[in-house]
């Protein structure tokens, strides 16, 4: 993720060749296939006010890369675990990572790379951040693999540790997202309290599962999208009752509607 505040610094143009999925002032954002297994994406915002996105990631992996980074700019929250990210550095989530960006006033960029296959056992199976002095040539799956592996050696992982409910609740949410199960029912399903599991829940990622669970549908509605799934399709396999609703949310997280994806 890149500081533009230096007008040393190039375009997304000098990157590699993308096609726009956003493009306007203060929020770009190109994808490009770099092979059969691999996707190349950059991102660009711009930020007027301190602010806080949430993700999760439904079922597939991204490493990120950013690059001259300030101090004290950036942050990232996974479960009760904080950390600042300045610097050359690479940013790695597994399959349902959930993850609170911050970001202060200014104009970012980062690069990420990301599969829908499944990640292979050499992958960690926690979030890492590692540095590096000269970007890798990523030209497709293996080149990650192999990166990671050697990554995953040097034993660098976030670990965060939520609370039992919090853990037991996210791994219900992260199997059955996409079914329309009553969070009364989940709660019974669990053994738990409802209230019990909505505030043990909140304690340990900031949110309530249902925010949760509607930040799950709508990256698994873009990962169905980019396999060819029709845009009405993808909404209702997600999870989303509907479109109203899966528009809404599908805005809120990437600033566009769901077929803007479809450039993808």
């Amino acid at each position: 993720m890149q500081n533009l505040n230096n007008p040393n610094l190039n375009s997304h143009k000098l990157n590699r060749k993308s096609r726009p999925i956003i493009d306007k002032t203060g929020d770009y954002m190109g994808a490009v296939s770099l092979h059969s297994d691999l996707d190349y994406v950059i991102r660009r915002r711009s930020f007027t006010e301190d602010t806080k996105l949430k993700q999760a990631l439904s079922g597939f992996w991204t490493l990120f890369r950013i690059r001259d980074f300030q101090p004290h700019s950036f942050g990232m929250k996974f479960t009760n675990v904080s950390i600042e990210i300045s610097g050359n550095a690479y940013i790695y989530f597994p399959a349902n990572t959930f993850v609170e960006w911050n970001f202060k006033p200014g104009t970012y960029e980062y690069e990420a790379f990301t599969s829908f296959m499944p990640a292979d056992k050499c992958f960690p199976q926690t979030p890492i951040v590692f540095p590096y002095d000269s970007p890798h040539d990523i030209h497709n799956y293996q080149v990650v693999a192999d990166l990671l592996l050697n990554m995953r050696e040097q034993n660098i992982g976030i670990i965060s540790q939520p609370s039992y409910v919090g853990h037991k609740t996210k791994a219900f949410l992260d199997s059955y997202f996409t079914e329309n199960i009553s969070f009364d029912d989940m709660a019974k399903e669990l053994k738990i309290p409802y209230s019990t599991m909505s505030s043990g829940f909140k304690s340990s990622y900031g949110v309530q599962p249902v925010a949760y669970r509607n930040i799950l549908r709508t990256f698994e509605a873009m990962r169905l999208i980019k396999n060819n799934v029709s845009i009405t399709q993808a909404g209702l396999q997600a999870g989303f009752g509907g479109i109203t609703q899966y528009n809404q949310h599908f805005h809120d997280s990437f600033g566009v509607p769901p077929s803007a994806f479809q450039k993808l």
